[in-house]
């Protein structure tokens, strides 16, 4: 009976020390949870302090828009198939035979007091975006005969520029194009701190 006794309050206090052991982890979790919490808050509030959300410039199409050294002017935009692209463009066509562009045609003023270099200033740092599908494309300076580009733009010289951007099944598939007319179609000039945008309606064969 003794031997009983005594295993029985082993029992006991094996069953309390458990209990003891599991509270305390229990405890060690919520506040490490509880900390993970404060320090993602506390970083999610630091970098919105830091980097507020951008604000939106939305412009149309043959408005002159006011970008740094540059005046832009979005003065068409044309929606066709490779077979007219390479006719107008010289662009070669892809085994993708559903492969369309759009081609815009856009004017560039220099308003600065000095020379400046069109690649620099103009073509690396524009896009076409269709939200919310997700496309993005720089898009490619394309020529037509009549279009003699220059690289260089003097003081208040005006030059018109075209740019190409592919929809192809790398892009968009086929069965979703449809989606496009449900979107918005822009030409992006700058993202942060400024969302500065070409809204693009009325697009020729579109």
């Amino acid at each position: 009976m003794m031997y009983s006794d005594d295993n029985k309050a082993n029992k006991i206090r094996k069953t309390k020390k458990t209990k003891k052991t599991k509270k305390s982890k229990k405890t060690a979790i919520i506040v490490v949870a509880v900390l993970i919490v404060i320090i993602w808050l506390a970083g999610y509030i630091d970098i919105n302090t830091r980097f507020p959300k951008a604000e939106s410039e939305t412009y149309n199409m043959n408005e002159w828009v006011d970008n740094g050294n540059i005046n832009i002017r979005v003065n068409s935009a044309q929606y066709m198939d490779q077979e007219k692209v390479y006719d107008l463009y010289g662009i070669e066509p892809i085994k993708d035979t559903s492969t369309h562009y759009f081609i815009l045609s856009i004017d560039v003023l220099n308003r600065s007091d000095n020379e400046i270099n069109l690649a620099k200033e103009f073509y690396g740092n524009i896009a076409m975006d269709i939200y919310p599908l997700g496309y993005h494309n720089i898009g490619e300076r394309v020529h037509r005969e009549d279009n003699n580009v220059k690289k260089m733009l003097k003081k208040d010289e005006q030059q018109e520029v075209i740019f190409a951007f592919i929809i192809s099944d790398g892009s968009i598939r086929e069965d979703r194009r449809w989606m496009m007319h449900k979107s918005q179609i822009y030409m992006t000039l700058s993202n942060y701190p400024i969302h500065k945008m070409i809204m693009l309606d009325n697009i020729e064969g579109f």
